[in-house]
């Protein structure tokens, strides 16, 4: 194929995908914001353990975030500050790769990321739960009222 109708394609890909970024993050401002979002199945960790699971306070992380407020963000759930950070940082390489077309990566995948995420999602799990349980600190407000 030639090299131009290559690049071409690439570009529309990019300016294809960037469109359906926009109009997710649109759809999410507009729904997260504006609506009272209800789960469609029970969440078993928070209804039968009465614990927190993994990814609890991730839609209030995002709603936090989406509105700007970027310390109640960290607090609800900092798994997704830090996937949007490295998923931006792969967004815009892969773009400048496809822009400078030189034959380099503009972006490095390390498993250390995955790894740190990993951990992450499980540290924060772990040390919400010890509060809840040991020491009766929901500072989510889910279990006992925020005072």
């Amino acid at each position: 194929m030639n090299n131009s109708i290559l690049k071409t394609k690439n570009v529309l890909l990019m300016i294809t995908l960037a469109g359906l970024l926009v109009g997710i993050l649109g759809f999410l401002w507009q729904y997260l914001t504006y609506k009272n979002i209800m789960p469609v199945f029970p969440c078993l960790f928070h209804d039968l353990l009465r614990l927190y699971c993994p990814g609890c306070g991730g839609t209030r992380s995002v709603k936090a975030f989406l509105r700007f407020q970027i310390i109640n963000s960290l607090f609800s759930n900092p798994f997704v500050f830090y996937t949007l950070i490295f998923g931006l940082y792969y967004y815009i390489g892969g773009w400048v790769t496809v822009i400078k077309n030189n034959g380099k990566r503009y972006y490095r995948y390390s498993d250390t990321v995955l790894y740190i995420a990993v951990a992450l999602l499980l540290g924060n799990f772990i040390i919400r739960n010890i509060l809840l349980v040991c020491y009766k600190i929901d500072y989510l407000g889910d279990f006992y009222p925020v005072t």
